[in-house]
């Protein structure tokens, strides 16, 4: 699961800085990329104007206001867009300067050695679901980061579920003994991984046979498989975490 930095591009705080004077920003459209970055210089990343290898773009689902100073822009990309498999490693957000009708590299986001790979398969569909977080601060300076969770922003938002559909690879490798269940653990480290996650894990048929008696749970920061027999071979396994969200709450 890859989570990355996500900057604003130059051209980015440029249109940005204008809704400080009353102007308003056009969100335009998500894009995704195979590109990889010769150079992660800051400054560098900051001057693109483009993804470096575009793959497909994507639509922007929702855009709410969460405050005066926030909104969240909404996006959701599938696998089954695209024709052909690629390592995922470059997202950006496109909006519209009203003033002179360009569409600019409004943030952008490399996930380098993270990249997820993405695969066309009909069988295992892929969902990619995109929040990205865009508020003025107190002191006038425009921030913008990708939310893990979700921002909800009417009661209705509350109630919703949120899924995260990805595709692992478990190596055989990285199977380990727990002594004190008699079992075989395979613990995913993530920092993004609370309590409040449901994991719903599933194989293809043919990985099926490489496992049995699979389950799983999270606790914060990391989502623990377990099984009774060793594991010899790779399996490739789709894991949707689902987080529930109580009303009442704003988390």
């Amino acid at each position: 699961m890859a989570y990355g930095t996500l900057y604003l591009t130059s051209q980015g705080m440029e249109l940005a800085s204008k809704t400080l004077l009353s102007k308003a920003i056009q969100f335009t459209k998500f894009a995704v990329g195979s590109g990889t970055l010769e150079n992660d210089n800051v400054e560098n990343i900051r001057d693109l104007t483009h993804l470096i290898n575009q793959v497909s773009i994507f639509n922007i689902t929702k855009i709410s206001r969460n405050s005066n100073n926030q909104i969240t822009v909404k996006g959701l990309f599938k696998n089954t867009d695209v024709a052909n498999d690629f390592y995922l490693h470059e997202v950006g957000l496109f909006a519209k300067d009203l003033d002179t009708g360009q569409e600019i590299l409004f943030a952008y986001v490399n996930y380098g050695d993270e990249a997820e790979y993405i695969n066309t398969s009909q069988e295992q569909k892929q969902e990619f679901y995109y929040d990205l977080i865009i508020k003025v601060d107190n002191s006038g300076n425009v921030v913008i980061e990708i939310n893990s969770e979700t921002i909800y922003a009417t009661e209705k938002d509350l109630l919703e579920i949120t899924p995260r559909r990805k595709i692992l690879t478990l190596l055989s490798t990285n199977w380990t003994l727990n002594s004190a269940t008699n079992k075989y653990e395979y613990i995913i480290e993530d920092s993004n991984i609370t309590e409040n996650d449901f994991p719903d894990c599933a194989l293809s048929e043919e990985d099926k046979k490489k496992i049995s008696d699979l389950d799983q749970h999270t606790e914060n920061g990391r989502l623990i498989l377990t099984t009774s027999k060793q594991v010899t071979e790779n399996i490739n396994m789709t894991v949707v975490l689902i987080r529930t969200i109580e009303e009442g709450s704003g988390t």
